[in-house]
């Protein structure tokens, strides 16, 4: 997971890349959806990713569901030079992780 996050972190340098982390710390005011995206054609396309496949939404009322989930998380995160230090706290978390892992012979996901 270590290579993962350092990959994500490396997008947040594009320049049409905003990344937002909610740091661990966080006290989530909306239960975290399944991955969501939503279109910039006038906000009126949402794609959910469930288990089963994938639903698009583009009920009014489903748009703005999901508009309001999409502030609510981002009133929550950090972005910026804040959300690269997060990523980097996150990584060696998960390096510290994987060294007790090793140390008490835990198979890897």
């Amino acid at each position: 997971m270590v290579s993962q996050v350092a990959r994500i972190k490396s997008f947040a340098k594009g320049e049409n890349c905003r990344l937002g982390v909610i740091p661990w710390h966080v006290r989530l005011v909306i239960t975290i959806p399944p991955a969501f995206r939503i279109y910039d054609y006038d906000n009126t396309l949402v794609c959910v990713n469930l288990p089963h496949g994938q639903v698009c939404l583009t009920r009014q009322n489903d748009v703005q569901l999901y508009l309001r989930l999409f502030e609510a998380l981002e009133k929550m995160a950090v972005v910026g030079k804040e959300a690269g230090s997060v990523i980097d706290r996150i990584i060696e978390d998960l390096k510290r992780l994987e060294d007790l892992e090793r140390a008490v012979n835990v198979p890897s996901v």
